[in-house]
């Protein structure tokens, strides 16, 4: 079982150009074009998929038809949807099976929404979460980090101690010093360290760490920026 779990994330990481992220200690990867999207200020809906064992997923409006395809770990960026009264599916791609999350949603002005999958197919079931985002003002001289927590096996992860993201959400934007900066990410409950993310941060920029997999097994970090 674990071999065949291992041949599906490296078959994942191959189809997203190489990876990028690494297990427990080995830092992560800026999330390239994705991420350019999200800081030119693309506004709307975007899918992250923190789930190891769940095949890519799809995110679909009811106005705007199909919206955003999402493999594991990926970092995808907004995309704009229309003004107006949305239906949003999150359906495992191509499966012919009932949605994972079925919701409505109003989208209005410069709103921005996360759907967050996460959990997986035996213990916790497969689940998503949705997040209207609200980013702050970022401080004068400064920058912003949170975390996107999709990692199973942690009810909590905690960004440099400051700031707490509960399973399949996302914590506060905390403040950090423009420049090289090392995040790190651990589990609440015993400060089991999961990552040590290397961050190069811009003044003026917020970013969100998005965190997947499942402790024991598989973990990655991946870097978004959000403004």
């Amino acid at each position: 079982m674990i071999f065949f779990r291992l041949l599906i994330i490296l078959a994942l990481i191959s189809s997203c150009g190489g990876g990028g992220g690494d297990d427990g200690g080995g830092g992560a990867s800026s999330g390239g074009s994705s991420a350019q999207e999200a800081a030119e200020g693309v506004i709307g809906a975007r899918v992250l998929n923190g789930a190891i064992d769940a095949a890519p997923i799809d995110l679909v409006s009811s106005v705007d038809g199909f919206t955003q395809t999402a493999m594991f770990a990926e970092t995808n960026g907004f995309i704009d949807i229309s003004s107006g009264l949305h239906l949003f599916d999150v359906s495992t791609t191509r499966s012919g099976a009932s949605p994972l999350l079925t919701t409505g949603l109003l989208q209005e002005g410069n709103g921005k929404h996360t759907f967050i999958l996460h959990g997986d197919r035996t213990e916790f079931g497969l689940r998503v979460n949705l997040v209207s985002e609200q980013l702050p003002e970022v401080p004068s001289g400064q920058s912003l980090v949170r975390v996107i927590h999709g990692v199973t096996g942690a009810s909590q992860l905690s960004v440099n101690s400051a700031a707490i993201a509960n399973f399949g959400n996302v914590s506060s934007y905390i403040p950090i010093t423009p420049g090289q900066n090392t995040i790190l990410i651990t589990r609440a409950v015993d400060q089991v360290v999961f990552d040590l993310v290397p961050l190069d941060a811009q003044e003026g920029k917020a970013y969100s760490i998005f965190v997947a997999g499942e402790f024991g097994f598989f973990l990655t970090s991946r870097i978004l920026v959000e403004n």
